[in-house]
């Protein structure tokens, strides 16, 4: 087994929600007893915490890799690493304290409910920026470090943690990524034993994963989010990209000069719910049509005028 020991930050704000189906209910019985002083208070349910402080649950940074690892298939296989990394990948500690007693800010929305009527909720938020610790072991000695770095990483820019996930928050980057101490002392362990010689055995393939989502160009740095919410856009679609298909979508925004144009683009094709990334047309109105109105002749450009007398001869 390998343990490591993981630094990440929040690249957006990330909301805690402690939160289920029986929420609202649970929210009106609570003040109704008095044990909530208002609505106003209503945020301490999303919390977690306890006389330690704020903290996140370790099973949803594993959750998080977990929905990573379908991103990356293992070498040689045609399997993703999403069984993989349920199987070997455990985070400690279970509850990840972040240094707080108090949320930085309070985040109101108002989801709607299954029959239809909208709630109020109040999200406790962590500001972009905090850095959390944690661990992790990996019961697999054959992956290799590389891979665990780009489970989290894709996991932070992909998917990321806590409540409203869709709307960008909770996403975060890494910060540092080590040995941890069991790692170290084993290394040297084995540094100082003799070999042994061991029967021949049938030699394994290491288990190596492959990335399929190659990395967005530096010169498209300015528009990252841009194109993270379109690749998040296509896989809720069912529609991943392929490594081919990526590259081919890069020099597409590559030629968009300049890259504001890839924002409006991305975001009027998802607003249109496109299978691709189209510019929106300056007219809509007329299916591409020249056609404009006279105000002269009060008739429309192009069509048939009418002239006297020009038949009459036919009569």
């Amino acid at each position: 087994m390998k343990e490591y020991q993981a630094t990440i930050e929040f690249v957006t704000d990330y909301l805690q929600a402690r939160f289920n189906e029986n929420a609202k209910s649970e929210l009106e019985t609570l003040i109704s007893k008095g044990i909530v002083k208002s609505e106003e208070d209503s945020w301490k349910l999303l919390l977690y915490y306890d006389e330690d402080g704020i903290y996140i649950p370790s099973v949803h940074i594993k959750k998080c890799l977990e929905n990573a690892g379908k991103e990356f298939k293992i070498k040689k296989q045609k399997r993703s690493m999403l069984q993989w990394t349920v199987s070997n990948v455990m985070v400690k500690p279970s509850k990840i304290y972040l240094g707080k007693q108090d949320p930085d800010r309070i985040e109101v929305s108002t989801p709607s409910r299954k029959d239809g009527s909208r709630v109020t909720v109040k999200h406790p938020v962590i500001l972009t920026g905090t850095q959390v610790k944690f661990s992790l072991n990996v019961l697999d000695d054959d992956m290799e470090k590389k891979a665990i770095i780009n489970l989290i990483e894709m996991g932070g820019k992909m998917y990321g943690i806590g409540g409203r996930r869709r709307d960008m928050f909770g996403r975060f980057k890494l910060i540092s990524f080590s040995n941890g101490l069991n790692g170290t002392v084993n290394k040297q362990r084995t540094n100082r034993e003799p070999t042994v010689p061991t029967v021949p055995t049938v030699p394994t393939v290491p288990s190596i994963p492959v990335l399929t989502m190659l990395p967005i160009p530096k010169e498209l740095e300015e528009v990252t989010k841009a194109i993270e919410s379109w690749l998040i856009y296509k896989k809720e679609r069912g529609e991943q990209y392929k490594p081919a298909g990526l590259k081919a979508l890069y020099a597409r925004f590559l030629l968009m000069v300049p890259r504001e144009k890839v924002k409006k683009a991305i975001a009027f094709s998802m607003a249109s719910n496109y299978a691709g990334v189209f510019e929106e047309k300056g007219d809509n109105l007329t299916n591409g049509k020249n056609r404009r109105t006279d105000t002269s002749s009060g008739r429309i450009s192009g069509s048939a005028s009418y002239q006297p007398g020009k038949y009459d001869h036919l009569r």
